[in-house]
């Protein structure tokens, strides 16, 4: 079920990084503060209809708050709010190393703390294959996850052994 006026779909993108080109529009709704700083609130309203509201700081114009996917609690549909901050320069890209989301009503919120950023790094074309069946016929044994892409590649791992 689908709830009217809130997404489902999320992509990696940031949703304002070429907005029109993507058929949706935008809107300035006000100003609010968010933890204590003059904020822009917007409204972008996607091509197929859904809007969701996105905070920009008034001072950085980076992303400090944006609605998320809304979450079933207590047998209703509640809002819930990711909060961005602790923005950091990694070879000139400014990235969030916080992500705090909170659901409406819920005493907790659920916070990511990004340790370590890597853009562009160089991967082997090995771990675009076919994954390997180890030794006992567990193909799950040799598959290629996020956790030893980088870290394992085939030949590091291969060597360590």
């Amino acid at each position: 079920m689908r709830s009217k006026g809130w997404p489902i779909r999320t992509t990696w993108t940031a949703p304002l990084i070429d907005y029109a080109a993507k058929g949706s529009t935008l809107e300035l709704e006000g100003t609010e503060m968010v933890e204590g700083k003059a904020n822009y609130r917007l409204k972008l309203t996607t091509k197929d209809g859904t809007a969701r509201r996105i905070w920009v700081d008034g001072a950085t114009f980076l992303e400090s708050k944006m609605e998320g996917n809304p979450r079933r609690l207590d047998g209703r549909m509640r809002r819930v709010e990711n909060t961005l901050r602790d923005y950091r320069k990694v070879d000139g890209v400014l990235i969030p190393f916080v992500s705090e989301s909170k659901v409406e009503t819920a005493p907790q919120t659920r916070k990511m703390t990004v340790d370590k950023v890597v853009l562009n790094p160089q991967l082997q074309d090995g771990l675009f294959g076919k994954p390997m069946v180890a030794a006992g016929g567990n193909p799950a044994a040799g598959r290629v996850t996020a956790d030893n892409a980088i870290a394992h590649p085939p030949a590091a791992a291969a060597a360590a052994q």
